[in-house]
């Protein structure tokens, strides 16, 4: 008995041993697509080889000015600073229960179901209807609905000129984006591409829109969220109207719940953002035919309800390319019909807004392959020469920030630019 127990515990010991020297032996097991493969090996990838830095170019887009794509990373909603109500004094407050009309061959404007009716009949250019009382500091209030599946640009100018040539313009879509615009003279400069929000409402839903505009502060606010803060000192003062460009005909966008205040003492608004490069607008240019309804002027301080006496009809902003806000894919602007480029080849103008830091910038696809740029954080716009094609591209900062560009037809003869910025 006592050689049986010998016997048994030499053969454990034995089978103890044999599997420790199969497990040190058995090659590991990496999980891949989901299961366990044997005889699987890993690899250290060297970093990719530097790129030659790129010669800095001045963007020629045939007059379509680059565009700032905003940071890497995806745009949040800007916190609040945290400061006392500001002191607001309304001096328009409008419910639109009722109006007289306007009507003519291009417009009708009407007070119906407690909304003004803003109907376009044509799509020729922006027509607007704005308010008398000029401000320096201004709050502004109003619900907006174009209540059909079609779409159109609609919403707020304001700090408009005397003479109708400059005045800020911001304006949501059905499409659910949002823009704000700078009209100088004769032509729109980009302060916001038109870009998607979930704030945006849409034919079953209003958009609230609430702009407080302080000193050279634009803070835009949708459905009680703030969703951007930029700063442009271009203009100082000027009148607030209410705009409608449609895609189609005989559209109609209703407005409810106006109200357009001075700002007595500051309102806290998000920390705001520089846009580069900010324009100085002009005061030469076409003249704007003006539609004037032969309202009184008054001479009296402005009563809290006042009633809009004034169609003009303007330029139309170019809709940039939509920006995700809530995704990291990024989109360079529409490309010119005016650029350096020859046919058998697309310019592309590439800028890294971010002070010091290099960005590693790969685009390409299909029979060009794909290729690697190393843009220095200085602002300037540099040139890729690329040949007609469908491509991606990837632009990637360490420690900031990674974007991904979906695909895109970049067209013979034409010019893109694309910049990003902290």
């Amino acid at each position: 008995m006592f050689i049986k127990r010998i016997a048994i515990t030499f053969a454990a010991a034995a089978l103890a041993v044999a599997g420790m020297i199969f497990f040190f032996q058995t090659p590991p097991t990496l999980a891949a697509n989901g299961r366990g493969e044997n005889n699987a090996t890993t690899r250290q990838l060297a970093p990719p080889p530097q790129a030659p830095t790129l010669i800095p170019r001045t963007p020629d887009l045939g007059g379509l000015p680059p565009i700032d794509l905003g940071a890497l990373n995806s745009p949040k909603t800007p916190t609040a600073t945290p400061a006392a109500e500001g002191e607001t004094n309304p001096v328009v407050q409008n419910t639109f229960d009722a109006c007289d009309p306007i009507e003519d061959d291009y417009l009708l404007i009407e007070c119906a179901n407690g909304n003004l009716a803003f109907t376009r009949k044509e799509t020729q250019g922006t027509r607007y209807i704005y308010y008398r009382p000029e401000l320096t500091d201004a709050e502004i209030q109003v619900t907006a609905r174009l209540p059909s599946q079609k779409n159109a640009r609609y919403g707020v100018i304001f700090r408009l000129s005397e003479d109708f040539k400059n005045y800020y313009i911001f304006g949501v879509t059905n499409e659910g984006k949002y823009g704000l615009f700078r009209y100088a003279g004769d032509h729109y400069e980009t302060i916001i591409p038109y870009t998607d929000s979930f704030y945006v409402g849409n034919a079953s839903f209003p958009t609230k829109i609430r702009i407080v505009n302080q000193g050279d502060v634009i803070a835009i606010n949708l459905g009680g969220a703030w969703v951007d803060s930029v700063r442009d000192d271009n203009l100082q003062s000027g009148r607030v109207a209410l705009f409608l460009e449609p895609d189609e005909a005989n559209q109609t966008v209703l407005f409810d719940d106006l109200t357009i205040s001075e700002i007595v003492s500051p309102l806290p608004v998000p920390e705001p953002r520089v846009v580069e490069p900010a324009a100085t607008p002009t005061t030469e240019g076409n003249t704007i035919p003006v539609f004037n309804f032969d309202t009184t002027p008054t001479s009296a301080a402005p009563a809290p309800t006042q009633t809009p006496f004034i169609i003009v009809v303007t330029a139309t902003p170019e809709p940039a390319t939509a920006v995700p806000t809530r995704a990291p894919t990024r989109r360079p602007t529409q490309a010119s019909n005016q650029c350096p480029a020859t046919p058998n080849e697309a310019f592309f103008y590439i800028s890294n807004n971010y002070t010091g830091l290099t960005m590693r910038f790969t685009i390409g696809g299909g029979t060009w392959g794909t290729h690697d740029y190393d843009v220095p954080g200085d602002g300037k716009y540099y040139l890729i020469r690329m040949p007609p094609g469908t491509y991606t591209y990837t632009a990637s900062i360490a420690g900031k920030g990674t974007a991904h560009g979906e695909k895109t037809a970049y067209q013979g003869g034409q010019c893109y630019s694309l910049r990003f910025s902290p």
